[in-house]
């Protein structure tokens, strides 16, 4: 080992490029690649499980329900878990269900964008619901 002597530090990994060859998604194009391990009948309980999870947070007739579940105003930890929960519903319901379940895949990014949203800045997030037309505040959290 060396000692080196200074003022400032610059600690700056040339990765750029690297990274911009990341994607979203993990490059595994096969999610079940040993069908061993999925059957058919494991797939079709698992897209119909993830479906009564989508809906559980967000539905036709409610699509701001996850704000009871996800939203939790004074602790940043637990909505941070939660929220990556609802990340992961996303990713399988994007690689699961695919083009069958698009719904599914909008409503679960909708709602993960959203529930981010009131987290950074919950005005900017209420301007883009438009609570002036009697809507609830979008990142509040209903009783």
């Amino acid at each position: 080992m060396r000692a080196v002597v200074g003022n400032q530090w610059s600690l700056r990994p040339k990765l750029y490029e690297q990274a911009k060859k990341l994607s979203f998604l993990p490059n595994d194009g096969n999610f079940f690649a040993d069908d061993t391990i999925a059957t058919a009948a494991v797939k079709d309980e698992l897209k119909k499980d993830l479906k009564q999870e989508i809906d559980a947070l967000s539905s036709a007739e409610d699509p701001n329900k996850w704000r009871q579940q996800i939203l939790d105003q004074n602790v940043y930890y637990t909505t941070g878990k939660k929220l990556q929960k609802v990340a992961t519903l996303c990713l399988m319901a994007s690689k699961l269900l695919a083009d069958e379940g698009k719904d599914y895949t909008d409503r679960c990014t909708t709602m993960l964008e959203n529930a981010f949203g009131c987290l950074i800045n919950p005005q900017v997030a209420e301007t883009k619901q438009g609570t002036e037309q009697g809507q609830d505040h979008l990142c509040q959290k209903t009783s």
